[in-house]
């Protein structure tokens, strides 16, 4: 056999390997000059080297005959090729960039960019993304990857709400809903029912997370069909969580169980008998109050079913407009349900200018009452809607003046929970490292368990996964908000979670679209290891070996 290597040089030699010792020929084919070749020269150059039927190509199992060597002798283009590229068949034509009598030194010079961008990239955050994306797929990372960065432009998530309204009216509300399901929906929804869900939750308990599942449906009328409907929907959700009640928690909001307007009414009344200021609003009507005793009947069936299967079940904040109701509402629930642990949740935004003091009040009286008060700590989602209310009202805005105010609100809360945690219980949800890092502190100086199930840690689906990981890696109690529902009808959340991701109140979009794009780098180089300049550094080589240490912005409990 003859066994030819073609490497791009002006001159291949042509070894024979079964010859003894795979003595090389001292006959090297100038093939840069085969162009000014005539058949029957080439033919008669190579005359006595093919004493043999067939010439075998390097690292093909493809076997070339004498006869198609005749052929690749006057197409001399293909002795050309890049070494890792070779002509198997004359019946398969090749790339056309891959045909130039040049090296591709276009493919040369990308690969050269691509790799010094690697190096010049953002590399402010020395997270071991490896480790943290290592159940994710890369087509998964690449797609969260564009959503968020879709989501940091402030002029499109501004006037969404307005760009909504302009294709309800022109009856484009159809294909918007279909754009929005393969893209935000897919990001931040587990999906429309709750079968859809189970894929998710099972997934995120492999990983020793929590589900928090949640039928965020909210605004959505329809009258008292609609409201037990979405009350079904919620025990269904317990009774999933019932499977491993120490790893769940259930959700309801109160404006998917009844009318924004009964809400806004009572919350008038509790106002106006609070301050004795303006005008007394009407009582409820006859209708309102017939509501209103529908609304407690179906808190107190998802309740009941609540404890009996161990499931706690945290009450979503909403507007301040209707809180008011929303506080009275779950604070008798508390009293009826949290004898002996802490069942049902109170939501606090930290963002309001009273929040403090709300929760100062609220444990003063489940100590005083002897009941149990769950808290789940929140930033806030309703900025906007705040601030553009109070200002066509032409009153204060309820919301802290700045981001820095808000921190230190949310830090105070915690520091008030679980210093009083003999009669609370709290979930904090947040996507600021500096705050789980104190949370984890005040736990340590307080002596607490990370394992305790009175204390955890939240963060949304297709939000801060890096940080929800590392939370879990230091055995601290973790769970992910997992949303569902119909994708007409969560698009107020949907809408929120675009605003989240602008950068506002404490989000930590920046670095989670950093860390998403280093992984996208490492893999991108991790495929061309086997060259060795661009192969991707190796983690030993790069710096010296010391003994591994969590991240900078979580401390280990102690054990």
């Amino acid at each position: 056999m003859i066994k030819a290597r073609y490497h791009c040089l002006s001159k291949v030699p042509l070894v024979l390997p079964n010859t003894r010792k795979g003595i090389i020929l001292s006959q090297q084919i100038p093939f840069s000059k085969l162009p000014s070749f005539n058949k029957s020269r080439a033919l008669s150059t190579l005359k006595p080297l093919l004493n043999k039927q067939h010439i075998l190509l390097p690292n093909t199992p493809k076997i070339l005959r004498s006869t198609q060597v005749h052929y690749l002798l006057t197409q001399p283009k293909l002795f050309h090729l890049h070494s890792r590229y070779y002509a198997t068949s004359t019946q398969q034509p090749l790339p056309k960039f891959m045909s130039s009598q040049k090296p591709p030194y276009f493919l040369m010079v990308f690969l050269l960019m691509l790799y010094f961008a690697y190096n010049l990239s953002d590399n402010r955050y020395d997270d071991d993304t490896e480790e943290i994306y290592k159940t994710k797929k890369t087509k998964d990372i690449l797609f969260s990857y564009l959503i968020l960065k879709v989501c940091s432009f402030q002029t499109l998530v501004k006037y969404s709400p307005q760009i909504l309204e302009m294709a309800e009216k022109f009856g484009l509300m159809p294909f918007v809903n279909s754009i929005m399901k393969h893209t935000f929906f897919k990001n931040f929804c587990a999906g429309e029912t709750i079968a859809e869900t189970e894929g998710v939750v099972d997934e995120l308990k492999t990983l020793g997370i929590g589900a928090i599942l949640n039928y965020s449906v909210e605004e959505v009328g329809g009258g008292k069909v609609q409201f037990d409907k979405i009350t079904d929907d919620i025990i269904r959700t317990i009774n999933i969580a019932s499977t491993n009640p120490s790893l769940a928690f259930s959700c309801a909001k109160l404006s998917g169980l009844c009318s924004l307007k009964l809400l806004q009414h009572i919350s008038d009344i509790i106002i106006y008998e609070q301050n004795k200021t303006g005008v007394a609003p009407p009582p409820l009507s006859k209708e309102e109050q017939e509501e209103y005793k529908d609304l407690l009947g179906r808190l107190d069936k998802i309740c009941d079913i609540s404890v009996k299967a161990g499931v706690p079940i945290l009450i979503d904040a909403e507007q301040t407009w209707y809180q008011p109701a929303i506080d009275n509402i779950t604070l008798t629930l508390c009293k009826k349900y949290n004898v002996q642990r802490p069942i049902v949740y109170n939501t606090y935004q930290m963002y309001r200018k009273d929040s403090i003091e709300r929760l100062n009040k609220h444990i003063k009286e489940a100590r005083e009452r002897k009941y149990k008060l769950g808290v789940k700590l929140v930033r806030g989602a309703y900025m906007a809607s705040e601030r553009e209310n109070a200002q066509l009202k032409g009153v204060p805005s309820p919301i802290l003046d700045s981001i820095v105010e808000t921190h230190t609100s949310f830090n105070e809360g915690m520091d008030l929970v679980l210093k009083n945690l003999d009669t609370t219980g709290i979930v904090i949800a947040t996507h600021n490292e500096n705050s789980v890092k104190k949370g984890i502190e005040l736990l340590k100086s307080e002596k607490i368990s990370p394992l305790d199930t009175r204390v955890q840690f939240a963060q949304l689906y297709g939000m801060a996964d890096y940080l929800t990981l590392e939370i879990a890696n230091n055995g601290q109690r973790v769970f992910k908000y997992v949303p569902f529902g119909p994708i007409e009808d969560v698009m107020p959340y949907l809408i929120r979670r675009l605003q989240e991701n602008t950068g506002f109140m404490g989000s930590t979009s920046a670095k989670e679209v950093s860390l998403l794009r280093k992984e996208l780098f490492r893999r991108f180089w991790s495929f061309f290891s086997f060259i060795p300049l661009f192969g991707v550094k190796s983690k030993q080589s790069s710096t010296p070996t010391v003994e591994a240490t969590p991240s900078p912005a979580i401390s280990p409990p102690k054990q």
